[in-house]
């Protein structure tokens, strides 16, 4: 993910200082607050965050599903939880076979007729929104943030500052929720070294020109670096690492 890209130098010191304030949130009052601050970047209006063990809430009605509504339209959270509507939601789906940034509206495309979590988001005022988060390998359990506009949202700044910043707010989301310590992960000195560039938004190829190596080795390093931290994305990775004081900003 290169931000210098895409980003002014105002968005990412607002990323960095998001992503580091997310480190250390404790507590609910925290995480919301957390979430409106990230409303002031990117200007959505309604903002809800989820957990639940895959493939469990697909099977067991009496499987927990935790839910934060920020600033949901009022009734929508009851309504989508009493009627399992995630059962049937495409975001969640394809997101679950991505694990990128989901568009709204782009899923939405591939229905005639809008799926019954769609339909009453735009019942309700929400006409467009991105889904985001993180998957936990180990125990299959999947952490997400919805965020929701009133209107279209076309903005691309607004897909690579959620593709950094949202693994951030979902992993806080998740400590809360499991009351998670720090961990002793192993890693190598190498791969800390991987880390620490892609903390600083270097891609794979910049990477092994540092590094003065391949590019294939530099996603062996990736892929061993996520298999150990149970991550699916860079970002988490990077989350986690921090968190855990595995690298420092």
């Amino acid at each position: 993910m290169d931000l210098k890209s895409f980003l002014g130098v105002d968005d990412l010191v607002a990323l960095l200082t998001l992503s580091q304030r997310s480190l250390s949130c404790h507590d609910i009052g925290g995480l919301k607050q957390l979430v409106a601050n990230l409303g002031e970047l990117i200007g959505f209006e309604y903002a809800a965050l989820a957990q639940a063990k895959i493939p469990d809430a697909f099977i067991d009605p009496q499987a927990t599903i935790h839910s934060l509504d920020v600033s949901y339209p009022a009734g929508y959270m009851d309504l989508y939880m009493k009627n399992r509507l995630y059962l049937t939601d495409a975001t969640i789906c394809t997101f679950l076979s991505n694990l990128a940034p989901v568009h709204w509206r782009r899923v939405d495309q591939h229905f005639e007729n809008p799926y019954p979590a769609a339909a009453l988001s735009l019942d309700l005022g929400m006409v467009d929104g991105w889904t985001h988060g993180i998957l936990d390998t180990a125990t299959m359990t999947c952490t997400e943030m919805a965020l929701g506009w009133p209107n279209e949202e076309k903005d691309p700044r607004t897909e690579t500052m959620l593709a950094y910043i949202a693994p951030f707010i979902t992993q806080a989301y998740r400590r809360l929720l499991n009351g998670q310590g720090r961990e002793a992960f192993l890693l190598t000195a190498r791969e800390k070294e991987v880390l620490n560039w892609l903390k600083e938004g270097k891609n794979s190829w910049e990477i092994s020109m540092i590094l003065h190596c391949s590019r294939r080795v530099v996603d062996f390093h990736v892929a061993n670096i996520k298999k150990k931290l149970n991550c699916t994305s860079r970002s988490q990775a990077i989350a986690t690492a921090l968190y855990h004081g595995l690298i420092q900003f």
